[in-house]
Formats: C-alpha cells, structure tokens, sequence
C-alpha cells in the first residue's frame, strides 16, 4: 500500500495479511531497529502504524519506497547492469558484514529482497537489503555469517552470472 506524508512524499505501507504476518512484522521492526544503524540495511521510516481500512484498525510498517527488487532490476539494459554490478557488490557487502556484526542472519538473502533505488539518468543507485522476517541472531558473528554464507556466495555469483560479469 501506497501511504504519502505532509510533503506528499510517497512511502510503502507493509501491512500483514495474516495474524501470523503480524508477529512477522513486529519481529521484523524489531530487527529494523537493531539494524538501523548499518548502511545499505532498509530503514524503518515509521513502526507498527495504524490505518483504518475497510472500517477496520491495521497496523503495520511504513518503509521507504524503493524502484524495485533486484529481479527487476535485471531488466535494466546490460550496460546499466554492468555498471551497477561494483556499488551492488560493495553495497551488499556492506550490509550483510554490518548484520553479521551485530550477530543477524538474514537467512533469506534473495533477489527478491534486495531492494535499488535509482536516479532518473541511471547514473546513481542504491542497494539495500530488506524484509527480515526470516531473519534469526546468533551467539558470534561467526555462526550469523556461516548461516548467509552459502545464500550470499550463490546470489552473488548468479548475479555475476545475469549481468555477463567474470
């Protein structure tokens, strides 16, 4: 759901759809809140918001409007992609090492959720990873990284892979 503040800004509103979609939404604020301050990680623009819809109270998640999942992003010309392929890397890098550092897993790292955001000359992006619901924390660094490890490699050599890249 599309929700937009006083400036008209437009933002998304993930509500659940299930009352087990609400503990993962709240689970997920409470990952959000302890990743906030890692980069390259979506950010909470406002937690467990209620909307009345359909005569009922809702509550959910309010998080930035991205352009797309990096499956969409695949659509991009190859030339955009191959360009993009160094700040994806290193924007990815970076969240997952800031997660694994506070000692969470994302245990679901996909295209699906890796989230761009690009400028109208598709010259600048941004990747982040988002939707934690899977996401568990651990005893060490060592064991959350262990348990993305085998994810991440094989996403990003698929990536690697997509984008025509050696």
């Amino acid at each position: 759901w599309l929700v937009k503040d006083s400036e008209r800004q437009s933002y998304v509103w993930k509500k659940p759809e299930s009352a087990e979609q609400l503990e993962l939404i709240d689970w997920e604020e409470q990952v959000m809140d302890d990743l906030a301050e890692c980069n390259h990680v979506m950010k909470l623009v406002a937690g467990s918001q209620q909307f009345l819809v359909d005569g009922a109270v809702q509550t959910g998640l309010i998080i930035p409007l991205m352009d797309g999942d990096v499956i969409k992003f695949l659509d991009e010309p190859t030339s955009v992609i191959a360009r993009a392929y160094p700040k994806f890397e290193s924007d990815l890098k970076e969240a997952v090492g800031c997660m694994h550092g506070k000692f969470w897993a994302h245990l679901d790292l996909s295209f699906q959720n890796i989230f761009y955001k690009m400028s109208a000359d598709k010259k600048n992006i941004d990747f982040v990873v988002g939707d934690f619901g899977s996401a568990d924390q651990y005893m060490t660094t060592e064991a959350a990284a262990s348990e993305d490890a085998a994810t991440f490699e094989m996403k990003l050599l698929s990536y690697k892979a997509a984008a025509g890249i050696d």
